[in-house]
């Protein structure tokens, strides 16, 4: 496959493909609403996840899920044993996560307790999200062997498993301790922000590799360093990357830069039901509501 080359880095969006139904990038981006979270001071804030009824999960450093409201009123509470990194959920009162390192288990909440929902015993689960369908998709890597990969899930059912390109060669970075988040595009491929490996690594439905991003050259060249913390996709099948703390990469399904945008996504990132981009802080435990499409 051809590597793709890197593009300039404009202030100016490049345009999305005029195709009806397809939201524009604006060009100047705006802060629709901050919400203030229980974070900040002595916790910090990080990982966020929006469900469609407009609730936003919340996890930190303090090992507790907080479910909020988009004004930021705590509506539920769960006291966890280890710090959460990984959220999602498609149904209201149901979410799928992870807690802790070097843990092998993936938990679900049910609305009332947080039971196991997978051990994959020999992995290390480092990221999840929900397809359309209500797949389950789960990056991990191996407990004895350096090995990585992604297992897509019908229910508990093992369905896929994605790990080498055509070649044989592995897809994703071995044999490291580090957070490999992921999400599922619009036109069915799979997005791995492949943190050690410093790439998005994009496969097909049928796991076959479409492309590898490293960054935009004039981005990275100025934070020294392509390393994917976070990934979503949206409506228009855009696919944006979270890095740096400050930096979000917003790149097209067939992985062409289109722009970047500069908000504090160290707290987590995600999609809301009005297609805004949401992102919070570490710090000070802010999340604010962004409009970037038209």
């Amino acid at each position: 496959m051809a590597q793709l080359k890197y593009r300039e880095c404009f202030d100016s969006p490049r345009s999305v493909n005029n195709v009806d139904g397809l939201q524009k990038l604006v060009s100047h981006p705006s802060v629709l609403s901050t919400i203030q979270t229980p974070y900040g001071n002595d916790s910090e804030l990080h990982k966020l996840f929006n469900v469609d009824t407009g609730k936003i999960w919340i996890s930190g450093s303090d090992s507790k899920i907080y479910q909020i409201s988009q004004t930021g009123t705590v509506l539920k509470i769960m006291n966890m044993d280890k710090n959460i990194f990984a959220l999602s959920s498609k149904r209201d009162n149901e979410l799928i996560l992870l807690k802790g390192w070097n843990n092998s288990k993936i938990y679900k909440y049910d609305g009332n307790t947080v039971q196991t929902f997978i051990d994959l015993y020999k992995w290390y689960p480092q990221g999840l999200c929900h397809a359309a369908n209500f797949d389950l998709c789960v990056s991990m890597r191996s407990v004895d062997k350096p090995e990585s990969r992604v297992v897509r899930y019908s229910g508990t059912k093992e369905t896929m498993i994605i790990q080498n390109d055509s070649e044989g060669k592995p897809l994703f970075s071995v044999g490291v301790e580090c957070e490999c988040q992921l999400t599922t595009n619009g036109n069915g491929d799979i997005c791995v922000a492949d943190k050690a490996g410093q790439a998005v690594v994009v496969v097909d439905g049928a796991g076959k590799l479409r492309f590898k991003y490293k960054g935009n050259f004039n981005v990275t060249f100025m934070l020294n360093i392509f390393s994917p913390s976070d990934i979503v996709t949206d409506i228009n099948n855009l696919i944006l990357i979270s890095y740096g703390c400050t930096t979000i990469d917003v790149i097209d399904s067939d992985g062409n830069f289109l722009r970047y945008l500069y908000y504090s996504c160290s707290g987590g990132m995600s999609i809301d039901i009005d297609n805004n981009l949401v992102v919070g802080d570490s710090k000070d435990g802010k999340i604010k509501i962004i409009k970037y499409l038209q």
